[in-house]
């Protein structure tokens, strides 16, 4: 070995040990890090990381390194700081450890970024030779259609017969309520809303039974799910190998959190179908776009799944509107048919809001819902460090928020409800002013309650059922008169018919039994879509494939509305994880065309 190897090595083996050193400050141990330096372990890990450093380093280039390293201090700087609000409830921005510790710790995850950089479509060549022998099986892709969906409604609807006739929780029963009381609202999607309530009059009217109705929206909600995931899978039959297609089907049909969804009676699920499926086609859309814009049909087709989307989640159409500036730049050559798509969406948004809402009889959402996160940053302020603001500050806040002493950090429920939404709608300036001038005076705080609120939509050891939030990791148990709701409401009743079966789905959705998994806890953690979404963009900027960042867009567009929201659940991202064999696929392209942005 020559002197700059050794020296080269020498420096490994340091950064080696600076990441030694910091990883118990991303596992959540904080003051008790001293568990882990002074244990034979902290001994192994240091040899096993040098030896990972020395391994990669010959591997690199200054692309990889480069792209490693900014991504590696991203990911690092997550775990820190969602070790330290799982711990603290706070982040210690001001303290040296804090950032000592990112510094540390980035150099292990950029090497492991790298790795996924150097070996990822030589992982996916390799898993490809399998290929022949399950071409065998599935001759054709309309046959593998036909069995996916087969296959994933038969698993799923013995998943029903177990929560049988579905999950009638979440905010289905403010929906029903909605038509029932003719005070229809935009608060939650009028075509979701009309659709839940359809089928449950259908089987009140022909059926005689609410239950009947609540199996009919159960059963057509599976059909579109199911044929949608089956669909996504054949079109990328022959952009990924066949495998992995498989083992995406398998999680598909038998992860229990893609079961419960099926029948849960909740506008996500159909909307992160939609979603999974809009990326599938902006990627096409991508990958060929001259047949693409020479087709009408695939353009409406295009704007026909885009207007769905928004109207089956009302932040669908923020989401798209962070993606429209990627779409004008990388579509430049086609900006006329690009402008006419944008303004043909904006035009039926436009027109779906105004008159047709007009004509229902729809109200407007509540402003609260919107305001989650600027509420939670000024009733934490108000609750902590009173000292720093004025007394009529003091008063404006509490006028606002009356109930701003309920606060919980990870959900804004406690306060947003009592939220005095007339004085804003009198004058949302001076809401805005309060907030700015109140969060220039807090903004360590207004830090923590925005990171608090979210971190389960970024960090992916986030522990579930969160801490003082009513919200489960899924709802399973339907609502009953006992939940104290008013008797104008309409109750269902479950009729399991798989006790057994009933028991261990109810026992996953509420307890979160699959953490105590390591590794495969991964699989059901919500924030885990966003690092998916990360890897992605890192991948695709190794390969300079630029116009990845269309169907990124949507989804990061998508993952920004989820940081607003009033708490971060799996359901919300839901789309994200079902969009991940569709951003395996959009990584793994690597032809020039592909990466040709100049369109």
């Amino acid at each position: 070995m020559n002197s700059k190897a050794l020296k080269t090595n020498l420096l490994l083996i340091f950064f080696a040990y600076c990441s030694t050193w910091a990883l118990p400050y991303a596992m959540e141990s904080g003051d008790s890090a001293l568990r882990f330096s002074n244990h034979i372990l902290s001994l192994v890990c240091l040899i096993a990381i040098s030896f990972f450093f020395i391994k990669t380093w010959p591997k690199l280039n200054k692309r990889i390194l480069t792209v490693s390293l900014i991504f590696g201090a991203v990911f690092a700087c997550m775990l820190i700081f969602g070790s330290q609000l799982a711990l603290n409830d706070s982040i210690k921005w001001t303290s040296p450890l804090t950032w000592l510790s990112i510094t540390a710790f980035a150099p292990f995850m950029a090497a492991l970024l790298a790795n996924i950089l150097i070996y990822y479509d030589k992982f996916l060549l390799f898993l490809q030779k399998a290929d022949t022998r399950i071409t065998r099986i599935f001759k054709t892709e309309k046959l593998l259609f036909l069995c996916l969906w087969g296959i994933f409604f038969f698993v799923w609807f013995i998943g029903l017969l177990a929560a049988f006739p579905g999950i009638y929780a979440y905010d289905s029963i403010f929906q029903v309520n909605y038509v029932q009381t003719s005070q229809m609202s935009a608060h939650h999607p009028v075509l979701h809303t009309y659709w839940l309530y359809g089928c449950i009059h259908l089987g009140q009217t022909v059926f005689k039974s609410a239950e009947t109705g609540l199996l009919i929206y159960s059963l057509t909600q599976m059909l579109l799910l199911s044929g949608i995931l089956a669909y996504i899978l054949k079109k990328l039959w022959d952009r990924l190998p066949k495998i992995v297609i498989l083992f995406f089907a398998c999680c598909f049909a038998f992860l229990p959190y893609n079961i419960l969804f099926s029948f849960s009676a909740t506008k996500d699920v159909i909307f992160s179908g939609i979603f999974a499926l809009l990326i599938l086609k902006t990627y096409e859309r991508i990958k060929s776009p001259e047949i693409y814009f020479k087709s009408f049909r695939k353009q409406a087709d295009y704007v026909f799944w885009l207007f769905l989307l928004c109207a089956f989640r009302n932040n669908g159409i923020y989401a798209i509107c962070f993606m429209v500036p990627f779409l004008l730049f990388f579509f430049r050559r086609y900006w006329k048919q690009t402008a006419f798509s944008i303004f043909a969406l904006f035009l039926l948004w436009g027109l779906y809001t105004g008159p047709v809402y007009s004509a229902l009889h729809i109200e407007k959402g509540s402003s609260a819902e919107m305001l989650s996160v600027p509420m939670q940053q000024m009733a934490r302020s108000l609750m902590t460090v009173p000292e720093r603001f004025t007394q009529e500050e003091r008063e404006q806040i509490a006028e606002y928020i009356p109930d701003y002493e309920k606060y919980s950090s990870k959900i804004s429920d406690y306060i947003k409800d009592t939220f005095n939404a007339e004085k804003f709608n009198e004058d949302k300036a001076a809401f805005i002013k309060l907030w700015i001038v109140c969060g220039l005076k807090a903004p360590d705080v207004y830090l923590d309650a925005w990171c608090s609120i979210s971190s389960g939509n970024w960090y992916p050891c986030e522990d579930y059922p969160l801490p003082d939030a009513w919200h489960p990791y899924i709802m399973y148990d339907n609502y009953t008169p006992d939940d104290g709701y008013g008797a104008d409401y309409l109750w269902i009743e479950r009729s399991s018919y798989i006790p057994a079966l009933s028991y261990l789905l109810r026992g996953f959705a509420l307890s979160g039994a699959h953490q105590y998994f390591p590794a495969v806890s991964m699989f059901f953690s919500p924030g885990i879509g966003f690092w998916v979404l990360l890897v992605g963009v890192a991948i695709c900027i190794n390969k300079k494939s630029y116009r990845a960042f269309v169907p990124f867009s949507l989804m990061f567009g998508l993952w920004v509305t989820m940081m607003l929201g009033p708490i971060a659940l799996l359901r919300y991202t839901y789309p994200l994880m079902l969009s991940v064999p569709v951003v395996m696929a959009i990584c793994r392209e690597t032809n020039a065309k592909y990466n040709d942005y100049n369109l």
